[in-house]
């Protein structure tokens, strides 16, 4: 392998994030998609020597599931003004909405 085909493959890795819930569970998104959260992006720029595990005690496992389904949607429709609303669970509407405030997503 040349040094060439050494740099595409390393520059096109995707890297991830792994955010731990409430209850202690791994949840792994891309960073873009993290990143398009305020809180993550703040908490990932900081001192943290390459560390990419977040640690968000306040927010349950099935909260933060939807909340990263929605990182990776709005990721995926960022430039599509026609993208329909994204959808969930209406029963967890107060917790999402206090998860995404919180998170700044």
């Amino acid at each position: 392998m040349n040094a060439s085909t050494q740099t595409s493959e390393s520059s096109s890795a995707v890297e991830l994030v792994t955010l731990i819930s409430a209850e202690g569970e791994r949840l792994v998104l891309e960073k873009a998609h993290a990143e398009r959260s305020g809180t993550l992006k703040d908490m990932l720029s900081g001192p943290r020597g390459g560390d990419t595990t977040l640690h968000l005690p306040a927010i349950r496992k099935e909260i933060l599931e939807i909340v990263c389904r929605y990182l990776e949607y709005s990721y995926i429709h960022r430039d599509n003004e026609d993208a329909e609303d994204f959808d969930f669970p209406s029963e967890h509407a107060q917790e999402v909405l206090l998860a995404a405030h919180f998170l700044d997503c």
